[in-house]
């Protein structure tokens, strides 16, 4: 457990327990970062993530207060306006058809199942299924090149743990990005460097510099459905990054976990660019059958697997087989298509709403088009107008995500950002248009 989580479990504990109540004055940050053997920017991030979980307030030039005596139970949560919540709607988990590929799976396949796999790479039955599927998603691989792991992030643990052929250390990342990866580096102590990313993607020039300077391993990078501002490159862009990381040797971890929700057939990922094994291309399926399904593929550069293997076989001697075997008979059958095509209209429809809500309402970014993205990222001036949102939203129980978990370091700008995913069609421009009424009269106040 990280420094970051200690703080957050440690607080929450103590107000479950009623060692503070509401209205409680929290230790300073100099004093908890003592405490705790950590630096004020870790306390701080701590404190930001309670307080967006309405846990805790601040009073500007006073201290940070205990909002509520208790944590807010399950059943407590059904009146709240939930935009934070980025999780795929349970309801639209295709429980039966996967139960099927599970029973199937045991019956045919139970004396290879239930004994150790001497391929490590992977059930050969999954990497067959894989090897076509990402043919179909244009990710033009050997079968040999594809390895399965436990999950997206034990590969991205893999990654930052071996060495590369280009003998460098540091890591990039864009900011803001995957939160895991975040704090991967950081309880690691992974020497890394940031780039800033918004919708109109990285600077280039300043990739470059980073590129020529620094000892970079690799970059870290999501080109499609950014996480969490759901930014794409453009194919220029992304054909650029590939030369460069030719150009200056270095790799590219592609984490393309969203694919299955771009119905944008010409947005091409990155590795399609890719003619020399420069890219590392990551898939999950977590988001788009269900969460608990802990596989992930991996396309991996010829020069890196005999390293990767050796590492996983220490962490895990083999990826669940039963579960592989499943995710196989779900992708031949065609079950996991049809199951794609069912939350395209789905998505669609939501996605559709929350952009037309936006556009009425002034708010007309490009990447609109042609995506099923369900999730829009406001952006707010300061420190007085975030503070008032703030306390609106607690009062109007809305539950928004201020992505300060998916910065390294503190942001110096604040964001909100909402998705709509879990929303049900009818109340998502009733339930936007409050939420950006209370960001306008926020700004209206403190502006």
């Amino acid at each position: 457990m990280t420094k970051y989580e200690q703080i957050i479990d440690d607080i929450k504990a103590m107000i479950q327990a009623g060692d503070l109540v509401q209205g409680d004055r929290l230790p300073a940050i100099r004093r908890l970062s003592e405490t705790y053997g950590c630096n004020k920017d870790t306390v701080s991030k701590a404190l930001l993530a309670l307080k967006y979980q309405n846990i805790i307030y601040s009073k500007e030039k006073s201290g940070t207060y205990v909002l509520q005596g208790n944590i807010t139970s399950d059943s407590e949560l059904s009146d709240v306006i939930d935009f934070g919540n980025a999780m795929p709607d349970e309801r639209l988990f295709p429980y039966a058809d996967f139960r099927q590929c599970l029973d199937q799976a045991i019956q045919a396949k139970q004396a290879k199942l239930f004994t150790y796999h001497l391929n490590h790479k992977g059930l050969d039955d999954l990497v067959d299924a894989l090897y076509l599927y990402l043919k179909q998603e244009q990710v033009y691989t050997q079968k040999e090149r594809i390895l399965i792991t436990t999950g997206i992030q034990q590969a991205l643990y893999i990654l930052s743990q071996i060495p590369f052929p280009n003998d460098k250390s540091v890591i990039l990342i864009e900011q803001p990005t995957y939160h895991m990866m975040n704090q991967l580096l950081v309880a690691e102590k992974i020497e890394f460097e940031t780039i800033h990313r918004d919708h109109k993607g990285v600077d280039l020039q300043e990739l470059e510099q980073l590129f020529k300077t620094k000892s970079i391993k690799f970059f870290y990078t999501i080109p499609r459905f950014s996480n969490p501002l759901g930014a794409f490159y453009t194919a220029k862009q992304k054909q650029k990054i590939v030369s460069l990381a030719e150009q200056y040797d270095v790799y590219i971890v592609e984490d393309d976990y969203l694919s299955d929700f771009d119905v944008n057939h010409n947005n091409l990922p990155l590795h399609y660019y890719d003619v020399n094994q420069r890219v590392i291309y990551l898939k999950s399926f977590s988001k788009i059958i269900f969460p608990a399904l802990r596989i992930g593929c991996c396309v991996l550069p010829e020069a890196i697997i005999e390293t990767f293997l050796a590492k996983k076989v220490l962490i895990d001697y083999d990826t669940n087989l039963i579960t592989q075997m499943a995710l196989a008979l779900y992708l031949d059958s065609g079950m996991f298509d049809k199951h794609r095509k069912e939350l395209a209209k789905i998505y669609r429809k939501k996605a559709r709403a929350l952009h037309q809500t936006l556009r009425d309402l002034g708010y007309a970014p490009n990447h609109f088009d042609k995506t099923l993205d369900t999730k829009f990222v406001f952006q707010l001036k300061d420190d007085a107008v975030i503070h008032e949102v703030e306390r609106q939203l607690i009062q109007e129980k809305i539950s928004v995500d201020f992505i300060v978990r998916n910065f390294i370091q503190l942001p110096q700008k604040h964001y909100i950002k909402i998705d709509v995913r879990n929303m049900t069609l009818k109340k998502i421009a009733e339930n936007v248009k409050k939420l950006v009424a209370i960001i306008h009269e926020s700004v209206r106040i403190d502006g």
